[in-house]
């Protein structure tokens, strides 16, 4: 079975508003900053993450535009009322703490679609590695690096096998996650 994902690239404009969620975590001097945002609404009311104090708008605007590219790129089975959403910078040159996974019922307890928004990346290493269905042959690896003025976007189904290959220099990489409930 043939998953869907697809890799391109965005003038940062739209955008500039997801370096926000960098903002609110820049005096965290950790090698690893991962945060974690729940999205649920009940009854047309959005709860949880999304009254956060300074990144409830963000938040929102990063599941609009990420149910916006999911559905302009076949993946139609998306909800934009639940999903999960994660922050992540790096600054070493250690490995990072996710083994080869997939998605669906990772962080949440349902199949997802999920949007990767690479922000920055000035280390060697720490590019998306794809598998094919068996989980070990690897199909792709794609360079999140993104072009200057540009972000990287990475789309594809929850149940796609992927993994981030070994960091070998010190630097950055950056990047927003977001994860929103499918029927597949």
């Amino acid at each position: 079975m043939a998953h869907i994902y697809k890799c391109f690239e965005k003038n940062i404009g739209k955008y500039a508003y997801l370096y926000n969620f960098g903002k609110e975590h820049e005096k965290d001097s950790s090698s690893y900053v991962s945060k974690n945002y729940n999205i649920e609404s009940y009854g047309g009311h959005i709860i949880s993450s999304l009254h956060h104090p300074v990144l409830g708008e963000t938040i929102k605007k990063a599941i609009m535009d990420s149910y916006e590219l999911l559905t302009e790129n076949s993946l139609v089975n998306s909800y934009n009322t639940h999903g999960f959403i994660e922050y992540h910078r790096y600054t070493n040159g250690k490995n990072m703490p996710l083994d080869k996974h997939i998605d669906d019922y990772g962080a949440v307890n349902y199949t997802v679609n999920t949007v990767i928004f690479y922000l920055n990346k000035t280390v060697e290493g720490g590019d998306l590695e794809i598998y094919e269905d068996d989980e070990e042959t690897l199909k792709e690896v794609i360079d999140v690096k993104p072009s200057e003025n540009k972000i990287k976007i990475v789309i594809m189904e929850g149940n796609l096998c992927h993994y981030i290959n070994q960091i070998k220099t010190q630097g950055i990489r950056e990047c927003v996650v977001v994860q929103l409930k499918c029927l597949r």
